[in-house]
């Protein structure tokens, strides 16, 4: 992963699950104040980072709130350069058909699922909301 010139953001947190499986997957909030679970899809709660570690339950957690980050896509869809991605399920990114947008893709993935580089943004709306009163 390139390193030069970047500005991230990691955030220490706890693991409520042994996740040493899991690094670089898309992690959310626990049910309990500075904890972590896996993501399990791009809703309920949405994403807040990736994870950068392998931490065993009840250990501390690094994860990357912003930055440019490894991470876990499923290519269902061919990724490229610069396309938008969300959190699917079991904590892997895909492409984002929808609204809600993670992370920019910076590297291609024509099928399957692999660790890529990505530019987590955190959630943000690809359209704004309509919030009309």
């Amino acid at each position: 992963m390139a390193t030069g010139g970047g500005w991230v953001w990691d955030e220490p947190f706890t693991a409520n699950e042994d996740m040493n499986a899991y690094q670089y997957h898309a992690v959310t909030t626990g049910s309990v104040a500075r904890e972590i679970k896996l993501a399990a899809t791009g809703s309920a709660p949405i994403p807040i980072g990736v994870l950068q570690n392998d931490p065993n339950e009840l250990e501390e957690a690094t994860v990357r709130i912003k930055g440019r980050t490894k991470c876990w896509v499923d290519a269902d869809t061919a990724i490229t350069y610069g396309d938008f991605l969300f959190s699917g399920s079991i904590g892997h990114l895909r492409y984002a058909a929808g609204s809600v947008v993670s992370a920019i893709a910076l590297e291609a993935l024509a099928s399957g699922s692999a660790i890529i580089e990505v530019l987590w943004l955190g959630n943000m709306f690809a359209e704004a909301p309509d919030n009309t009163p």
